[in-house]
Formats: C-alpha cells, structure tokens, sequence
C-alpha cells in the first residue's frame, strides 16, 4: 500500500460530483483533494471563530456543499450530526436532543423549522449559526428566518461544483442588513 501513496497526487480526482448546475445538462464534475481542501481551508479562514463545536449538516452528502460542510466540521473538531432525511422535526429533534450550536441546511429547511407549532419553545435561541446553502426568495425572508431564530447569524454564500464548491460566504460580523442582500465576500486563494 506505500506505492499506492506514492502514485496520489493532490490534482488527481478525489472524488465525482453529478450536477446539472447552471446549464441544466446533468454533467460529471472531477474534484481534487487539493481543490476541494483548499477550499475548505480558504473557508475555514473566515469562519473558524465562529464555527461550533456541536453542528448539524442537514444536507445531502452527494452534494458538495454538505461533504465541505462535513470537512468543515472536521477541520474544527467539532461533532457532527448528519440527518438521513431532511425533514424539519427530524433536524428540531436532533438540534434538541444533540445541543446544537450550528446548523447547515437549505433555506426551505429553516422555513420549515420555524413553522413547527413548537419552533418557539424548543428552537428560539439554540442556534449560533446558521449555514445556508441553495439561497433564499428573499432578503426579506432571511431577515425574518434570523429574527425567529432568536441570535442565530444566518450566513449565505455562493458556490458552483466546479469549483469545490465554495467561491464566497458572508462572515457573522457583517450586518444583517448586508448578509441578506449579498452572498458575501470572495474567497481569497
């Protein structure tokens, strides 16, 4: 197995990613252990005071927003819940159940978790911060989801696959008024 090590490369194809992405066409996307890594560490650099000890990834692992997620996770040593099915009173139990400080899933995940009948005494006040992937309608709505949560600074950014797949984020300190109209600050290399 030492000569295996020693045919891997950093640029070969770590792993691949179907996506129908902005073309509509499903297409096969090759990502790198360097590209993807790189990218999560150029992420880690905005977020890594803020990132919790105790998340959620809320998102399919096929994707790669939640495999960055979950790199994420692992890179701050934080512990990691992963939920089979992406349904609102599954992602409340865990957040409940687990002490959940972070969450990352869909904007329709945290609409969903603020229509639970219970939303106000069992999740009010629990999250720190909230990861979005896949946008929001509205600014609006973000402004209203980050009322409801009660502290909880929700951050979008922005990612393509082909890019492993995060090219910008917002940063907690920024404003909401901001983070709700922007997808947030390009990464640097």
């Amino acid at each position: 197995s030492w000569m295996l090590a020693e045919q891997v490369r950093p640029e070969d194809t770590q792993y691949i990613i179907f996506t129908s992405g902005t073309t509509s066409l499903p297409k096969a996307v090759q990502l790198s252990s360097y590209s993807t890594l790189r990218d999560v560490d150029a992420v880690n650099e905005y977020l890594k005071d803020d990132w919790q000890k105790n998340c959620c990834v809320a998102l399919p692992l096929f994707h790669s927003f939640g495999l960055v997620c979950v790199l994420l996770s692992m890179c701050n040593g934080s512990h990691t819940h992963l939920i089979r099915d992406i349904k609102p009173n599954l992602i409340r139990d865990t957040i409940v159940e687990n002490g959940i400080e972070l969450l990352a899933t869909v904007g329709a995940g945290y609409s969903g978790l603020t229509m639970l009948p219970d939303f106000e005494s069992k999740l009010a006040g629990r999250l720190k911060l909230c990861v979005v992937g896949g946008g929001f309608t509205t600014p609006t709505e973000m402004m209203r989801l980050e009322n409801m949560l009660g502290g909880g600074k929700m951050l979008i950014g922005y990612g393509q696959t082909e890019c492993s797949p995060v090219i910008s984020v917002n940063l907690p300190a920024d404003p909401l008024e901001r983070r709700a109209i922007s997808v947030g600050r390009i990464l640097h290399d």
